[in-house]
């Protein structure tokens, strides 16, 4: 599954982080600046979703995702001395986390900042004020689909 996860970002030009368990972490626009990040993000994180909806594990089971993104501003660079990592860090960098923690399976939740970024080539559904920890309420939605 992750394989094919590490497949779609490639096709679609997101930088994987890192998994961490069963917790995938990418990044649009970095290293190298795009304007169409937000774009690209969202049709991976749709494309995610619509590949684990109809993912069967060998045994016949099906899965659930929870999508969480944001745009704004973050740093990106190589850290450690002997074992390093490429690694993302920001206020940005948390609230796609909490998207991500505070979304509903199958759904791709996002933020005020990304919706801004793709209302009008994406069709959101209005989730409302959630209360997101460590920021509080924040308006956010979910993507239902590319216009």
């Amino acid at each position: 599954m992750f394989s094919r996860i590490d497949e779609l970002a490639e096709r679609h030009g997101v930088e994987k982080i890192r998994n961490t368990g069963d917790n995938w972490m990418g990044v649009s626009g970095v290293p190298c600046a795009r304007l169409d990040h937000a774009q690209t993000a969202m049709r991976m994180a749709l494309d995610v979703r619509d590949f684990v909806e109809c993912y069967r594990t060998p045994d016949g089971r099906s899965l659930a995702v929870r999508i969480g993104l944001n745009s704004g501003p973050l740093v990106a660079g190589v850290i450690g001395k002997h074992k390093f990592g490429y690694d993302i860090w920001s206020d940005t960098v948390n609230t796609a986390s909490r998207m991500e923690s505070q979304g509903v399976a199958g759904r791709v939740h996002v933020s005020e900042a990304t919706y801004a970024l793709m209302k009008d080539e994406f069709v959101f559904e209005d989730r409302g004020a959630i209360n997101v920890r460590g920021r509080g309420p924040l308006n956010t939605y979910f993507v239902l689909a590319a216009r």
